[in-house]
Order: C-alpha cells, then structure tokens, then sequence
C-alpha cells in the first residue's frame, strides 16, 4: 500500500511521505525480484528527470552508472556520509560495490559486485534521502553477507536479509544516517515512523516477486 508523494512541509494539505519497496532478484530466478524493501519518495521536485544509463564513474571505491545528473546526486550524497559519518561512509562501501540507475530500487546482494539498483524517487527526493536510501540498503547487503561469512559460504535464507524483521534493522540504520547527516524533520519522522511491513505490498503476509510486480516506483 502506498501513501502520498509529497511531504507535509512541500504539500499544503499535509500528504505523507511516499513509500516504496525495493527490488532484489533470486540467484535462482535471475529475473525474479524479491522485495528487500526501499523506502522511496516521490519525486515532487522540478527537473527530476530520468537519465539514461549511459557511464560510469567511481567515488570512495563504489561504482556509479548511469547519467550525469544520476552519477552527481549519488556521488553527492555519498561525500554527504562522508563528510558527517566517514566511519559509516566505509561500512556502506564494503557492501555496496555498484550504485546502478534503473526504474525501480532495490539491493541485490548476491550479484558480483553487490549491486545496489537505484530510481530516481529514491535517488532525487533530495540529497539526504538518497543517502538515507544507499544506507538502507547496503544495510541489506551487510546482512547477507554476514550469513555468508558466517556459515561457510551455506545460501542465505531470504529471511536473513529481506522480510518484515531485517526490514526493521534497515530502517534503524537508516534513521542513523539521516540523523547523522542532518536530513529534514519529515524524512526522519517518516523513516521512524515504519514498522517494516511496506514490502508486502499486496498484504498476504509474503515478501515475494508478487509485490514487486504490483508496485510502480
């Protein structure tokens, strides 16, 4: 379920933050995506425009494709962590190897490099938010690859990283950074806010490929 695209402070008749799930795609169905959850906002800015994916740049060890305005709202929000958190700017790096632009968000984990793929609701709220966004979803990644470390390289059960209780943990860290960084009062209240559940779109107790195929962010 989805709620307003604009912000209280951007909308006179107070509308919510949008949310959005992220995508993530099975290593045994490439195309199927799960629903390791993004929170996303509409883009309610003038300008926000798609880019196509068109080059590739590299800033503090992650790889960044797609336009120009795409490659410069993430290299400037990745220089806003660092600047603030540098500590977690190098957490975020070691599990988010590539930033890549596509039509929805998501993390997928499992690809070499971790592939973090980022839309332009998520990427031009604004600057923070994009943070706020690559934060949550490294965070997904970090979880993933802890199981994998930890157990010899076993698969990971989707559980560990994607679901209502990882869903949890991302939005923590997420508030973190935001609080971090100095975000806006509504992006931060608005993560605070979330119970984890935005992922099951279709409200049938499942994080699966069914909610990503009802979504259009």
């Amino acid at each position: 379920m989805r709620i307003s695209p604009l912000s209280p402070e951007r909308s006179a008749a107070g509308e919510s933050l949008a949310r959005a799930s992220g995508r993530t795609r099975s290593p045994a169905l490439a195309r199927r995506w799960r629903t390791c959850a993004l929170l996303a906002l509409a883009c309610a800015a003038p300008g926000c425009q798609r880019s196509a994916p068109e080059a590739v740049a590299t800033e503090f060890g992650i790889q960044i494709e797609g336009g120009d305005a795409f490659r410069a709202q993430v290299r400037d929000s990745l220089s806003l962590i660092d600047r603030h958190a540098p500590r977690e700017l190098g957490e975020i790096a070691r599990h988010v190897k590539r930033i890549k632009h596509d039509t929805r968000s998501g993390m997928a984990a499992y690809e070499n490099p971790p592939t973090f793929y980022l839309a332009d609701r998520s990427a031009f709220y604004s600057v923070t938010w994009c943070a706020g966004c690559i934060a949550h979803d490294a965070h997904h990644s970090k979880l993933y690859h802890d199981y994998l470390a930890a157990h010899g390289g076993q698969s990971v059960p989707d559980a560990v990283w994607s679901g209502q209780a990882a869903e949890q943990q991302c939005l923590k860290y997420q508030l973190t950074i935001l609080e971090s960084i100095g975000a806006p009062d509504d992006e931060r209240v608005y993560v605070a806010s979330c119970d984890g559940s935005h992922g099951d779109v279709n409200r049938d107790g499942k994080y699966d490929w069914r909610d990503d195929q009802q979504r259009n962010w």
